[in-house]
Order: C-alpha cells, then sequence, then structure tokens
C-alpha cells in the first residue's frame, strides 16, 4: 500500500520539449508577418514611385517666340549717313527740319521734327543727325551751339562710351560739362543716365532725362544718342515729356520762387526711384528707346 501511495503522489507530466516548439514557431509566424509588411511598404512607397518617375519623360520646354513689337513701324532714311530708323506711325510724324543744316553743310545737325504743330511750329522732339568730320570743325561759338574747342571732348566722351560699353559715374560727371548739342541743355538737371545700343550692337551711347530748362519749373526733356564709330555719325532723339503729365503737373502746381530747388530734387529723387512702368509717361521714353534701338547702317 505504500508503494501504491507513492506512486499517487507522483503523477505524469508531458514532456517540455512540445511546449518550446510552439514558441518558436509562434516567433517564425510573426517574423514573417513582419517581413510581409515590410516589403508590402518598401513597394508601395519606394519601388513604384521610383518606377513611375523614371517611366515618366520630362516635358520638354519650347522657347517663347519674341514679338518686334518695331516691324510695322515705318522708316525713316537719314539724309547724310542713309541710314535708318524706325518709328511709330500711330504716334509719330515726321519731317525734316528745314531751319537745320543740309547734307552740304553739316557743322549743324540735320534735323527732323515730332509731331510739330502746323499752327504753333512746336514740336513735341527732334531727331538730329551729326556728321562728325563736318562737326568737329563747327563755330567755335555761336548761341546755344558747343564750341568747337569742346566738341573733340565730347567724341571723346562718346568713344569710351562706345568701348567700355556702359556708363560709369566719371563719365556722367564729364557729360554733364558738355551740356549742348547732342548732349542735354544743362545736364547738371540729368538724371536716370543709362547705356543704349542699337539692336545690331553697331551704335551704342546713352540715354537721360533732364528734369529743368531756363525757367523756375519742371521742364522734362528726354534724350537718347547712338554713336557709329565706323560711319562717323551721331544719332540723337530728344523728347518733350507733356507738361500734363500727373509727376510733372503736380511738382509745377506746387512751385514757388522759394521752393523751387526742394522740390526739384523731390521730383528728381521720384523719378530715380521709381521703374518707369509706374511713371505716367514712362511708355514714352520706351517709345524713344525702341526707335533710336532700330538705327541700322548699311554694310554696303
Amino acid at each position: 500500500m505504500e508503494q501504491e501511495m507513492k506512486q499517487e503522489n507522483f503523477p505524469e507530466q508531458a514532456p517540455k520539449q512540445q511546449q518550446g516548439i510552439s514558441t518558436a514557431a509562434g516567433i517564425l509566424i510573426l517574423a514573417l508577418i513582419a517581413a510581409a509588411i515590410g516589403v508590402g511598404i518598401w513597394y508601395f512607397y519606394i519601388y513604384q514611385p521610383n518606377q513611375e518617375s523614371a517611366t515618366t519623360p520630362t516635358p520638354t520646354q519650347t522657347p517663347t517666340a519674341t514679338t518686334d513689337e518695331t516691324a510695322d513701324w515705318k522708316t525713316l532714311t537719314l539724309e547724310f549717313s542713309k541710314g535708318t530708323l524706325k518709328y511709330p506711325p500711330t504716334s509719330w510724324t515726321i519731317e525734316k527740319d528745314t531751319n537745320s543744316a543740309t547734307s552740304d553743310s553739316t557743322t549743324y545737325p540735320i534735323g527732323y521734327l515730332i509731331n510739330q504743330d502746323k499752327e504753333t511750329k512746336e514740336s513735341a522732339g527732334s531727331i538730329g543727325e551729326y556728321d562728325l568730320t563736318s562737326w568737329l570743325t563747327g563755330p567755335k561759338e555761336e548761341g546755344y551751339t558747343l564750341p568747337n574747342t569742346d566738341r573733340q571732348k565730347s567724341v571723346e566722351l562718346l568713344k569710351k562710351i562706345y568701348n567700355d560699353q556702359e556708363i560709369i559715374p566719371e563719365n556722367q560727371t564729364e557729360l554733364t560739362k558738355y551740356s549742348l548739342e547732342f548732349f542735354p541743355y544743362n545736364a547738371k538737371t540729368a538724371v536716370n543716365w543709362k547705356y543704349l545700343e542699337s539692336k545690331d550692337k553697331e551704335s551704342r551711347g546713352f540715354s537721360c532725362l533732364n528734369i529743368t530748362g531756363q525757367d523756375i519749373n519742371i521742364f522734362p526733356i528726354y534724350y537718347a544718342t547712338l554713336y557709329n564709330p565706323d560711319k562717323k555719325v551721331v544719332v540723337s532723339i530728344t523728347y518733350t515729356v507733356p507738361q500734363t503729365s500727373k509727376e510733372v503737373k503736380d511738382t509745377n502746381d506746387k512751385i514757388t520762387e522759394s521752393n523751387f530747388l526742394q522740390l526739384q530734387n523731390e521730383f528728381r529723387d521720384l523719378i530715380e526711384s521709381s521703374k518707369r512702368s509706374n511713371l505716367s509717361f514712362g511708355s514714352l521714353l520706351d517709345t524713344v528707346d525702341q526707335a533710336i534701338k532700330t538705327l541700322s547702317f548699311s554694310k554696303i
């Protein structure tokens, strides 16, 4: 009996090896599930987008065609050099200035008038052609013309601008000293000096806006001048900004003899700091630039 009781105290136990096998299988299953998830993430978020970007062709950009705004403009043939210049037929009328020089006498410019009033004989602007060979021998002193002692210096300045293809501050200082002919009268009040060149790059020069004349008021005149060394000629367009332009009228309405210099400086600052497109007369200046840039000379 004692033997039987001992047997009851020690019941049969299941082998431990079977429990260990089940745990290993569970870990393996979890590992397989994690691997499958990882492969899915890799495929959908990394492999597939890369394949799409590799097969998607990059769109080619078509160059934007530039429009020549002067294509339908009229052409003026200059009398002396036979160069050509285009001008807008809808806003400009051009006629020879009968008081200017002729191709036989070119110590003065050969001139053309822009939009001359038939009754008052006043014009909105002018085009001047200077034969430098004759012009340099011009009069020693005669009213509003540059004395021949200073003419050589002015041509040297144009040559420097032509070769440098820019206007440096020293150029501006020198330009103000030679303030007649194709330089603005009273050039000390000129602003917005800019380098200009023709479309064919054969003629180069400058533009500026002279803001006052002889009277106590704002009287802006725009100058665009190009020099061609091969033809030894200078072509210049001057155009008067209308007194009815907003900025000009607003300033002149406030001008008195006592505040003139102050308002002149304020007007100068306004022009220097403003984009041309924001000025009421900006498009007028753009038209002059477009016209002077069409200057061309035959290679024959």
